[in-house]
């Protein structure tokens, strides 16, 4: 008997045209997509690191403001962007500061006078606004309030600064963040008036 033995050929059949275009079609819609969320991402960290950022400048210039006007032995110069304080420093020395606000270089700078110390403590600052308080007692009740100090030169009568300052929005990404708003009153330590004011 004779066997034939048959050889079996297996043939490797290769990918079609269409299925290369498919599966690269496929491939560029993920690399796509996967590019799309990697931007989307990148921007959000961006504005948030800006977020921070401002955060951090508003802490610090708190921190600032705070330290100076808490020390404070005199109030030299009242002017709606400006004020000159007398502040006892860590020596227990006096030395003058000045806060200016400048709105064509949108910042807030603080300098001590005679030593050539000047440091942006802000920046990128849209307004701010400086409201010199008093505290007044009421003859009728008794009771003790801030008010704004609407008399100019008044200083000896300013026992309290309010500074309300206002960021620039900024634009990330085609994305524009909300201005960030710092409001804080300072009470100076020196010894202030109190005046009483008429019902």
């Amino acid at each position: 008997m004779n066997h034939s033995h048959r050889r079996t050929h297996t043939h490797t059949r290769g990918f079609t045209l269409v299925e290369v275009m498919l599966a690269a079609t496929i491939a560029l819609i993920a690399i796509a997509a996967t590019l799309t969320v990697f931007i989307s991402l990148t921007r959000s960290i961006h504005i948030v690191s800006e977020d921070v950022s401002t955060s951090t400048s508003h802490r610090y210039a708190q921190r600032i403001l705070a330290s100076d006007l808490r020390n404070t032995s005199q109030l030299i110069k009242d002017e709606p962007k400006e004020f000159k304080i007398k502040t006892i420093v860590s020596n227990n020395t006096e030395q003058e500061v000045s806060y200016i606000f400048d709105d064509q270089k949108e910042t807030l700078t603080r300098e001590v006078i005679g030593t050539g110390t000047k440091q942006i403590i802000m920046s990128e600052l849209e307004d701010c606004k400086i409201t010199y308080l008093m505290r007044t007692i009421d003859p009728i009740n008794g009771t003790i309030a801030l008010k704004a100090n609407e008399t100019p030169n008044n200083r000896d009568k300013v026992s309290a600064i309010s500074i309300a300052l206002t960021t620039r929005a900024t634009i990330a990404g085609g994305k524009t963040s909300n201005p960030a708003f710092l409001i804080a009153t300072y009470q100076m330590r020196r010894p202030g008036s109190i005046v009483a004011t008429t019902p």
